[in-house]
């Protein structure tokens, strides 16, 4: 059973495919009724930007969806990503991704071509959008015909900034609340359509967005995208690509017929995609870290800088980033609080 688990929507979302092959999706608290094969999970990407906070935030979610599986997430993305996998009816091409939320827009750049989704760029907007996208949602047609002429035209002639569009919004107040998330989209360059997640948008309303974001569509998707998209990336249909830029390995001891062995563990390969959990035949790879030991981690054949570490055992998994080559994380067994190194060398190694 492959599960696709969207842990930024509220409540969080599932897609599984039922006993027909059709792809079923729910809402809320989820358990296998099978054996589970692969779960994916797509997190907000403001939990991407490569800082701690962020990635603390994720990997107690990424832990707490585990814990309710009672199974391993092999594979993190973001629900950009996740939202492009699943966007099928869109062709190939280049698209940039708004998932609005309270009080912030994360905008992502994505690139599809066949079965792979690829994360060109990335950055997250505090902007207050939320309540102007739904304005914009719950206009009537006339008025989102009218937004959508006015719009454009205000942006080149500051005359017609006060133009009311609807109640007491004016087009200034949309170019102004808008303003920050156009500019993060002309920053990275897009060139494409805009993808929508959240408030529902359609019809004309959908121009004055284009209009407002700087691009020459927008689209806006259903909320089940997500979970369907990181379905089909647990069912290998499709690829994303994220691989690791350098090994990372672990020299260690192993008590082989009644002797200590060195050995080199291999915790991620050039090129590779990093997984969500390092593996060995037994399940997750677990490492003692006795008192006073160090752990002696190897990224791109160099110390990977690491404060000491408690003694105890790890499990080790990955938490990616789209500014970087993310994060390593030592999960203690059975239960503690993780230990995350930066594989960016030059942010100061373990927190």
């Amino acid at each position: 059973m492959h599960v696709g688990v969207d842990l930024g929507s509220q409540p969080v979302r599932t897609a599984t495919r039922d006993a027909t092959g059709a792809v079923s999706t729910t809402s809320g608290p989820a358990r296998a009724d099978t054996e589970l094969s692969v779960m994916v999970a797509a997190v907000p990407d403001a939990w991407l930007a490569g800082d701690l906070a962020g990635a603390r935030r994720g990997e107690a979610a990424r832990r707490a969806l585990e814990h309710e599986w009672a199974a391993l997430v092999q594979r993190t993305v973001g629900r950009a990503q996740a939202a492009v996998a699943g966007a099928t009816t869109t062709p190939d091409g280049q698209y940039a991704v708004c998932d609005i939320a309270s009080t912030t827009v994360s905008v992502v750049i994505c690139r599809r071509e066949a079965d792979t989704v690829t994360v060109l760029g990335a950055e997250v907007v505090d902007a207050t959008v939320e309540d102007l996208a739904a304005v914009l949602g719950q206009a009537t047609p006339a008025e989102q015909r009218r937004a959508a002429v006015v719009i454009p035209a205000a942006a080149q002639l500051s005359r017609y900034r006060t133009t009311v569009l609807y109640g007491r919004v004016v087009a200034g107040d949309l170019l102004d609340g808008f303003a920050p998330v156009c500019a993060a989209i002309a920053g990275l360059r897009a060139t494409g359509p805009a993808l929508i997640l959240g408030p529902p948008i359609d019809g004309h309303a959908l121009d004055a967005v284009a209009a407002l974001l700087g691009v020459p569509a927008a689209l806006a998707l259903p909320d089940d995208v997500v979970c369907e998209g990181a379905l089909a990336i647990a069912e290998g249909r499709v690829r994303v690509a994220d691989t690791s830029p350098a090994t990372l390995a672990l020299p260690a001891h192993r008590v082989l017929a009644g002797q200590l062995v060195d050995e080199t563990i291999s915790l991620a390969q050039q090129g590779r995609p990093l997984a969500g959990w390092v593996l060995s035949q037994q399940g997750p790879l677990t490492v003692e870290v006795r008192p006073g030991d160090e752990l002696p981690l190897l990224w791109r054949g160099q110390p990977l800088p690491l404060s000491t570490v408690p003694a105890g055992l790890y499990q080790f998994g990955f938490w990616p980033s789209h500014h970087g080559p993310g994060l390593l994380i030592l999960r203690p067994s059975p239960r503690g609080e993780p230990v995350l190194v930066s594989l960016d060398i030059t942010s100061g190694g373990a927190r």
